[in-house]
């Protein structure tokens, strides 16, 4: 992250963790997270156990990114995103492995953008 502004790299934090064991309270305070780019294991359980991490830390207002969405080889995620997307607004961005949830104000700040 050397490339960063010193106020932008002190906004930023690379978690490199097993997933299993993280506990996300030592990581900042539920609901307070405005991103999380998940890119972790492929498999049900930790897709939804990631999920679920992701979840509690951006709260009702957030962005979380999934790769490996709609990959031909790791079909659990993009059938756990499908079935997050069923109570939620998610998109996937054409011509990548991006799957995206947007909550509270960010749903508004990019899906409003795109009726514009």
């Amino acid at each position: 992250m050397s490339d960063l502004k010193p106020q932008d790299e002190r906004r930023l934090r690379l978690i490199k963790a097993d997933s299993k064991t993280l506990q996300t309270h030592h990581i900042a305070v539920p609901g307070t997270v405005g991103l999380v780019f998940v890119d972790g294991g492929h498999d049900d359980g930790l897709v939804r156990n990631d999920s679920r991490l992701a979840s509690n830390l951006i709260g009702d207002d957030g962005v979380i990114i999934w790769h490996d969405f709609d990959s031909s080889i790791h079909g659990d995620v993009t059938q756990v995103v499908g079935e997050i997307a069923e109570g939620a607004v998610i998109v996937s961005i054409q011509h990548t492995l991006l799957a995206i949830e947007l909550r509270g104000s960010a749903r508004g700040l990019v899906l409003g953008n795109m009726s514009k």
